[in-house]
């Protein structure tokens, strides 16, 4: 949160005042923090940290939203796939060890507004296919792959990319699971 704030790293979401529901707060302004499904019981156990049923005047809610901690909103899925055994020895940590000898990592993803991208493959390009190119090679024609032209290829090539607009708004954290949630 401190890194995010001190690069000006703008919020996601804004305040929400609260719903007219019984039993629901209004939240401070957030970013995004996304994590694996395992990471459920740890956020839990955070001081501060509201359930997404307990969190009212929420607009637009995101899919696997879990809660909210603080100025972030929690996405857990399953997508997030952990560093088995890539951390310290478990010794008597009670954290989560897939191998019994060294603690499992999760990534932590944190994202401010605008620090996102994506290259989109909608143009203007032949039948509106953009930057795809589709390769065809009907059996009558003869290639160097196919002397006897007995064969035909279908293929396709095409630039999508994710892309990182403002470093200064992704974070990435790896913590361990507690390995007995309870």
């Amino acid at each position: 949160l401190r890194i995010l704030k001190a690069n000006r790293a703008p919020f996601i979401n804004e305040a929400t005042t609260g719903a007219l529901q019984q039993g629901t707060v209004p939240v401070a302004p957030r970013y995004v923090i996304f994590g694996h499904t395992d990471l459920e019981a740890d956020f839990r156990g955070l001081a501060g940290y509201k359930e997404a049923a307990e969190v009212g005047g929420i607009k637009e809610k995101l899919p696997h939203h879990h809660g909210t901690i603080r100025n972030f909103d929690v996405v857990l899925s399953p997508h997030f796939k952990p560093l088995l055994a890539a951390g310290a020895a478990v010794g008597a940590t009670g954290m989560r060890a897939s191998n019994g000898v060294n603690i499992d990592v999760y990534p932590l993803l944190c994202f401010s507004k605008h620090s996102l991208g994506r290259v989109s493959l909608k143009g203007t390009g032949k039948g509106g296919y953009g930057n795809i190119k589709i390769n065809m090679l009907t059996p009558d024609q003869i290639d160097k792959s196919d002397f006897s032209g007995k064969r035909g290829y279908v293929s396709c090539r095409w630039y999508d990319a994710a892309l990182i607009l403002r470093q200064a708004g992704v974070v990435r954290i790896e913590v361990g699971s507690v390995a007995n949630p309870s």
